[in-house]
């Protein structure tokens, strides 16, 4: 069986990289934290329902950042303006489109234009401009308020969250390096 999957992995042309347990336990507590705190700020500024979809946006942030941080899509810059942007365009587009889905198909396709040009692709941003839309009228309502808080403090703690996970882990690789070379 092991055979035929390295079959597959050679036809998929995946390929996996040395990763230590210690590495994945390390991300794997550093996304539950940084997506509680996240979870609790979205439920407590936008209720239950509209929380849960925040959540589930930072949630793929926190695959890409945790999991994969060495990705284009995983970077500061992709992560911040691919959700500010998004949102932004979420915003406008539930305030100026009635019909949901023109909005909804509206604003993740101007989100991914306005993301490529600004070299920001990040792609939880679709869901970031989605948001605003489905989650109904007390994210509506907030207008662009909703940049600053849930967005913008969202990102805020992922950020902080995922540059002290970079740091544990440049300090890790440092002193293995380090230990390699005796």
């Amino acid at each position: 069986m092991s055979k035929l999957f390295r079959i597959f992995e050679k036809l998929a042309g995946e390929r996996r990289g040395r990763v230590r347990h210690v590495e994945i336990l390390i991300a794997t507590v550093a996304a539950l934290i940084a997506l509680l705190t996240v979870g609790w700020i979205s439920r407590s500024v936008a209720g239950d329902q509209a929380g849960l979809y925040l959540m589930a946006s930072m949630g793929a942030s926190a695959v890409l950042i945790f999991a994969v941080p060495g990705t284009q899509m995983a970077r500061p810059w992709a992560f911040c303006c691919g959700h500010f942007v998004s949102a932004f365009v979420g915003v406008s587009c539930s305030l100026l489109i009635g019909d949901l889905v023109l909005a909804a198909a509206l604003a993740v396709s101007i989100s991914i234009f306005l993301m490529s040009y600004l070299r920001c692709l990040h792609p939880p941003g679709g869901a970031a401009a989605m948001i605003p839309i489905v989650s109904g009228e007390s994210v509506t309502a907030m207008g662009y308020s909703f940049l600053l808080i849930p967005v913008g403090a969202n990102v805020l703690v992922m950020l902080l969250f995922s540059l002290a996970y970079f740091r544990w882990m440049a300090q890790r690789e440092k002193r293995f390096m380090a230990q390699r070379s005796k």
